[in-house]
C-alpha cells in the first residue's frame, strides 16, 4: 500500500511510541518506584485510538481509487498484517514451551483460544500476543470496506460505521467487536480523509479546541460519559490528522527519524510484546535501576522493531504476487491520466 503522506507516518510514529512507552513498564512489572511519565503513564493507550483513526484515513485513500478491487484489497491487507503476526505468535508459543513465559495467557486461552489468536478471530479477552486485539478490530473494518464500498462507496461505509457504533451504545452483549467504539475512530479517519484538502485556517482551530478538550475529558477535568469521551477523542484524532496532512500539502516537512518510526510502527507494535519479557528477565537477574531498565526495554524494542521492518516486513511486502496485484488496472489509468 503506497500511502505517501509524511504526516500520516509521523503520527503513526507518535502512536507507536505512546504504546511502547506505556508497555515498557511491563518488562519491570514488579518495580514500585518507576517515574510517572506525564500523559503516557495514564493515557498512552490513546495511541491505539490514533492508530484506528489513521487506519480509517488510509483505507479511505485506498478504496477511493478507481483501481479498487475488494478481493485484491483483502489479500493485500491480510498479507500486510498476518505473516509477521503469525511469526510473533509462533515465537510466543516457543518461548512459552521453553521458558514458560505467557503461562497465564496459555492457561486462560487453551487450544481453542490459541487457534483463534492465529486466525485473528474476535475474542472477548486478549489473544496470545496481546496487541493482536486491535488487529481483530482492523480485520472487521477491512471486511466491511470490501463488502460495502463496491455498492455504497465511501459515504456508505461511513454511515454503516456510525450506525454500528450507535448500536454499541445500547447493546452491551458479546458482539464480536462489530458494535465496538473502534468503528467511530475508523469513521472519523474517513472524515479526516475528506477534509485533507481543507485550508489549514479552518482545520487548525478545530484541532486546537478538540485535542485539549479530549485530553481534559481523559483526566476527568470535564465530567462526561464514556461515550462522549470516545466521540471527543475521535474528533480530536481526526482533526489532528486532517490538519497535519493539510499543512504537509502546504509545504510542512516532518523529521525523518519520526517518519522512519512511523514506517516501522507495525513491526514495533507487534514485535515488542515478545521482547519485553526477555529484557525483564535480564533486568531481574542483573538488578540496578528499574527505571533505567524500562528505557533499555524501550530501546531494545525499537531496535528489534526496525530490524523486523527491514528483514521481515519489507521483503514480505515485495513478494511478487502481492507487489503486482492491481498493477494491471493501474497501468491503463496512468496511461489515460
Amino acid at each position: 500500500m503506497d500511502v505517501n503522506f509524511q504526516a500520516i507516518q509521523a503520527l503513526r510514529g507518535i502512536a507507536a511510541v505512546l504504546v511502547l512507552l506505556l508497555h515498557a513498564r511491563i518488562a519491570v512489572w514488579w518495580a514500585k518506584d518507576l517515574w510517572h511519565i506525564p500523559f503516557v503513564s495514564s493515557h498512552g493507550m490513546v495511541g491505539v485510538s490514533l492508530f484506528f483513526c489513521i487506519s480509517g484515513f488510509i483505507i479511505a485513500h485506498v478504496v477511493s481509487r478507481n483501481s479498487f478491487e475488494p478481493v485484491s484489497f483483502m489479500v493485500k491487507r491480510i498479507w500486510r498484517i498476518v505473516p509477521i503476526y503469525w511469526i510473533v505468535t509462533t515465537l510466543a508459543l516457543v518461548f512459552w514451551y521453553t521458558s514458560r513465559f505467557w503461562r497465564a495467557d496459555m492457561d486462560r486461552l487453551g487450544l481453542v483460544g490459541v487457534l483463534k489468536s492465529y486466525l485473528i478471530f474476535p475474542q472477548s479477552g486478549f489473544p496470545l500476543v496481546n496487541p493482536g486485539w486491535s488487529l481483530e478490530h482492523e480485520i472487521i473494518f477491512y471486511v466491511l470496506a470490501a463488502l460495502i464500498v463496491p455498492f455504497a462507496r465511501l459515504p456508505g461505509l461511513f454511515l454503516v460505521l456510525i450506525g454500528l457504533w450507535v448500536c454499541g451504545i445500547f447493546y452491551k452483549g458479546w458482539d464480536y467487536h462489530l458494535f465496538s467504539y473502534s468503528q467511530l475512530y475508523f469513521a472519523f479517519g474517513i472524515v479526516a480523509y475528506w477534509c485533507r484538502g481543507v485550508a489549514v485556517k479552518f482545520l487548525a482551530p478545530v484541532a486546537l479546541v478538540s485535542v485539549p478538550l479530549a485530553i481534559c475529558s481523559m483526566y476527568k477535568v470535564i465530567n462526561i460519559s464514556p461515550t462522549a469521551n470516545v466521540a471527543i477523542t475521535a474528533i480530536g484524532c481526526s482533526s489532528l490528522i486532517a490538519t497535519l496532512v493539510s499543512m504537509e500539502n502546504n509545504g510542512l516537512k516532518f523529521p525523518k527519524w519520526l517518519v522512519s518510526i512511523g514506517d516501522a510502527s507495525y513491526s514495533i507494535y507487534i514485535v515488542h510484546w515478545i521482547v519485553l519479557p526477555w529484557v525483564g528477565f535480564v533486568a531481574y537477574r542483573v538488578g540496578g535501576s528499574m527505571e533505567a531498565w524500562r528505557w533499555i526495554a524501550f530501546c531494545v524494542c525499537m531496535f528489534v522493531g526496525f530490524a523486523s521492518r527491514k528483514y521481515l516486513e519489507i521483503p514480505l511486502m515485495n513478494v511478487k504476487f502481492i507487489h503486482r496485484m492491481g498493477r494491471r488496472r493501474r497501468a491503463p489509468e496512468s496511461a489515460t491520466a
